[in-house]
């Protein structure tokens, strides 16, 4: 009898021991979601003990070699994986999407159409309506965005690339180099995800295109057709630690607060 209390005794100290040891975490990715990581982290962590460390400045590409390389331990990615990053052993837990708007320092944009875009992109003597120059920031060709906004936009991919040829444009390393040019130049023209605009507060207005808005009613109902895919990427045999911090985000706590930055959950096909 007594040997089945210590027994027990014993069980129930190793199983405290193991709750009070909390899990080390690291995650990073595209820069358009690292605010919203933060706060992700914060809660998690306040919730669970756990420590959750955030990467900066990663992007896509980093953050999948830092998961490969163990050196992360969770990746949000703003493409999907590629087949030879799977055949070192990643996989996709989470797959979100974020509408993905254009924006300016302008204080009061007219609404252009997906024509007007292309045309900003192309001819540097554009203007909004009030005469204020259209000045375009661009991104690296390897950027996804720059990826999606060309396949987003028919011929915006052409224009971005004759665009490059001019000098006086600047090219934006990060997605947070990308909103500071944005509030610092008048008139500017940049895209990024509304979950980077709204986490990070930013001083920048959405320009309708084709009288398009992200809001809560479009953005519920399906009518806004503009937005980015966020790919949460783990390897194959997740720790423990990692698997909670998953099921933090299914669960109510964590889609609160992708609600808060306008990311939604991407319906399994």
């Amino acid at each position: 009898m007594k040997a089945g209390i210590l027994a027990s005794l014993l069980l129930a100290l190793l199983c405290v021991s193991a709750r009070a040891d909390p899990a080390e975490i690291r995650v990073g990715g595209t820069g358009a979601v690292t605010e919203l990581l933060h706060r992700v982290a914060a809660a998690f962590d306040k919730q669970t003990a756990n420590k959750t460390a955030v990467v900066a400045s990663l992007g896509t590409s980093g953050a999948i070699r830092a998961l490969a390389d163990s050196l992360l331990d969770v990746a949000v990615a703003g493409r999907a994986l590629k087949p030879e990053e799977q055949a070192r052993g990643l996989k996709v837990a989470v797959v979100v999407r974020t509408p993905f708007v254009f924006v300016t320092s302008h204080h009061n944009p007219n609404g252009l159409s997906a024509a007007d875009l292309v045309k900003a992109y192309l001819d540097p003597g554009r203007a909004w309506s009030d005469g204020t120059p259209i000045r375009v920031i661009l991104r690296p060709r390897s950027e996804s965005d720059v990826m999606l906004m060309a396949s987003l936009f028919p011929g915006l991919g052409e224009a971005m690339d004759k665009a490059r040829q001019r000098p006086e444009i600047p090219v934006a390393a990060t997605d947070q180099d990308n909103a500071d040019v944005a509030e610092r130049i008048p008139g500017s023209l940049v895209g990024m995800t509304l979950a980077q605009l709204v986490m990070e507060k930013r001083n920048l207005r959405v320009v309708p295109i084709d009288d398009r808005k992200p809001t809560n009613e479009s953005l519920r109902d399906g009518n806004y057709p503009y937005s980015k895919l966020l790919h949460f990427i783990t390897r194959a045999q997740p720790s423990e630690g990692v698997a909670a911090f998953f099921r933090f985000l299914d669960a109510e706590a964590g889609q609160v607060l992708f609600r808060e930055a306008y990311v939604f959950p991407e319906p399994t096909r």
